[in-house]
Formats: structure tokens, sequence, C-alpha cells
């Protein structure tokens, strides 16, 4: 196996294959759910925050999965949470930006369930600094892991799907976690406003290429939501990415709700919930579009 990937799977018997194949249509029959339901979805970004949330409705509504995270260790967690509640649910640990990712990714889904249905890219971070200052180096990260890296990860799940278009009964999908920021100026976060900006073009080209394989693509873009990144205490709390030690900043929530009509911020389950209405079977004529979910702030 290369550097920088393993396969995690919790230490707790029995085996996670044998939880893939008897679990979840167990569960499934005693929910009433139907095989439509029965998906099998992979997920980036998904030990915390809106990642977490997004799986865990996923896994409530009888989802199988394929998790992925940049750190090893909270992934574990995650998948030992899931696996001891009767989810089946393997992972991959890595960053989004390795160039074989995609097909890690892919290949586990095949190997432990037999296809895939869902991909939803959720991983990202952003970095803050005046344009006139911000560092290349910064700029490149930013950008690559918002959208070079998705359109990589999505490439060989585009070629399973084109390759697959017809033999499935299955609702398939791609979802993508945009922003706000990718529909408006971002001050201060020029690399994440083009970021997003740029994985919701992404979404719209992808979903002209790639519909006649039966899948819909579209983004979410989420507002201000409560997450460890935007909650965090600027000069004091940082995160680690791929060696580099990023500062974060939080945002400031007062000025945020001044034009918030619902007068809160968001939650991750928020997110998720958008998610899961587009990853419905029903919504498999939304097709192309960008789902803004923000309690009215740009109403």
């Amino acid at each position: 196996m290369e550097p920088g990937f393993r396969i995690l799977q919790p230490d707790t018997q029995p085996p996670l294959r044998a939880l893939t194949a008897a679990c979840l249509p167990v569960a499934a029959l005693l929910s009433g759910r139907t095989a439509m339901e029965d998906r099998i979805a992979i997920v980036t970004g998904a030990a915390r925050g809106i990642g977490r949330a997004i799986v865990e409705k996923f896994a409530a509504e009888g989802f199988r999965l394929v998790l992925n995270d940049l750190s090893e260790d909270e992934l574990q967690a995650c998948l030992q949470d899931l696996n001891a509640r009767g989810i089946a649910a393997t992972g991959l640990a890595g960053s989004v930006r390795e160039a074989d990712l995609g097909e890690r990714l892919l290949a586990l889904a095949l190997g432990e369930y037999g296809r895939a249905d869902v991909f939803v890219n959720n991983a990202g971070f952003a970095t803050y600094a005046p344009a006139e200052d911000y560092p290349d180096d910064e700029f490149d990260l930013v950008v690559d892991t918002l959208v070079s890296a998705p359109f990589r990860l999505l490439k060989p799940f585009g070629r399973y799907l084109r390759d697959t278009a017809g033999a499935s009964a299955q609702a398939r999908r791609i979802i993508n976690i945009a922003s706000v920021a990718g529909l408006r100026s971002a001050p201060g976060q020029v690399s994440y406003g083009v970021g997003k900006a740029g994985i919701i073009s992404l979404t719209q080209t992808l979903s002209r290429e790639w519909g006649r394989f039966g899948v819909t693509v579209n983004a979410v873009c989420p507002g201000l939501i409560r997450t460890r990144l935007t909650e965090a205490k600027a000069g004091v709390d940082t995160i680690e990415v791929e060696g580099r030690t990023i500062p974060l900043r939080g945002m400031n929530f007062d000025d945020y709700l001044r034009v918030v009509s619902l007068g809160r911020a968001g939650e991750p389950e928020d997110i998720a919930g958008a998610v899961w209405l587009l990853a419905r079977p029903e919504a498999g004529y939304i097709h192309g579009q960008s789902l803004v979910v923000d309690g009215g702030g740009r109403a």
C-alpha cells in the first residue's frame, strides 16, 4: 500500500465484512426500507462537522458507507462508533489531494459492497489574508483542495458511472459541498471564494456531461455553519494540513446573524438535510443546481 493511506477498520468483532453482509439488510427489513434506500455512499471529510452530520444522516437512512478523512485518528474513531451501532462502514485516511485517492475509494466501495451510488465531496478548509498579501503557496493549496482534488476524485467515479450506465436501479448522485462564498465576494478569503466558485462551475459542467450516465450532479452552498473551523479562536486554534500548521480565525456570528432572517446560525445537520434531499430518489430531476442553505441570508 502506498504511503499516506490506510484502510481503516474497527478492531471490534465481528469483522467489518460480516457487518457489511449481515447488519444492514436486517436493519433495512426491520425499518421497512426499500432496496432503493440501501445505497452505497462515498463521503470525504467525513469524520467531523458537516461531513460527520452527512454520514449520520445517510447511516440513519440505511446507506452503507466508504469514508475518507485527513485525520487517521478521527476517522478510526468515527468508524468504530458507526460499526458499534451496526452500521456498515469502512474508510481510507489520507489527503484528498493525493492523485490516486479517487481510484482507491472507488475500489474500496466495489470491493466491500459491489457498487457505488453516491459521491459527496465535502473536504475543505480556508486560510485568511488580504488579497495583496496572500501567499501564493497557500492560494494554490486551498484552490487545489477545493476544486482540483474533487475533480480528480470524481474522474474514476465518472468512468464507473459511464461503464455501468443503465445497469443500476439505484438513484445515483454526485453532491459537492460548495459555499455562498462561491456566489458572492468573501473579503479576506480570496482562495476560498475562488475555490468554491470553481466547485460550483465544476458541478454545472459535470451535470451537462454526465447526466447521460444516469447520475444527477448538484452542489450545496452553506452559509455560516457552526463547526470547529467557523467557531475557532483567532491566534489560538489551528489545523494540520499535510504537514502545515494552518491558523484558524473563526467567523463573527453577530455580524452574520444581522442579515439572516431566521435569526440563527446553521448547524451541520442543516446541511446534511439538504444533502439527503438531493440524494433521495424523488430528487431525480434536480440536476446541475446549487442549493443555497443560509437561513435566508441571501434573500
